[in-house]
């Protein structure tokens, strides 16, 4: 029982993750996203395969995440929704760190790891949440 709703939590947190980070960087900042990285208002063209090849990284990057955070769940004991919403948004300064030391060496714009950093922040803390609901309710 508890292994079935560790699966259903990291798969339901991925999709979440998944759409969120369609949404993210589509609509909402799809055009600040590209302007920082490309620094033209009009990204490169891809191919199928480049495009296929990223979201499928996406969904295993995706995969990673929401397991390492529910490995931080379960061996933290979270007790409520909003523990975990907790745990999730603790876990994003690991992220933050990592991704400033990277910025720095690679000179990257601030702005594009604060968009990223934001990404980061809203995702882990809505998961966290999400998978102490779901295997609370299982």
């Amino acid at each position: 029982m508890v292994q079935t709703a560790v699966l259903a939590a990291v798969g339901a947190a991925t999709v979440v993750q998944f759409i969120l980070g369609g949404i993210w960087y589509g609509p909402l900042f799809g055009t600040t996203f590209v302007n920082l990285f490309y620094g033209t208002s009009r990204p490169p063209q891809s191919s199928s395969n480049t495009l296929m090849l990223g979201l499928f990284l996406s969904l295993i990057a995706g995969l990673l995440m929401n397991s390492t955070l529910m490995s931080v769940l379960l061996l933290s004991s979270v007790h409520t929704v909003a523990e975990g919403a907790v745990k999730g948004f603790y876990l994003s300064f690991l992220c933050l760190g990592v991704s400033l030391l990277h910025a720095v060496w690679e000179q990257r714009k601030v702005g594009l790891v604060l968009l990223h950093e934001s990404f980061h922040a809203l995702i882990l803390t809505l998961n966290g949440a999400l998978m102490t609901y779901v295997m609370k309710s299982m």
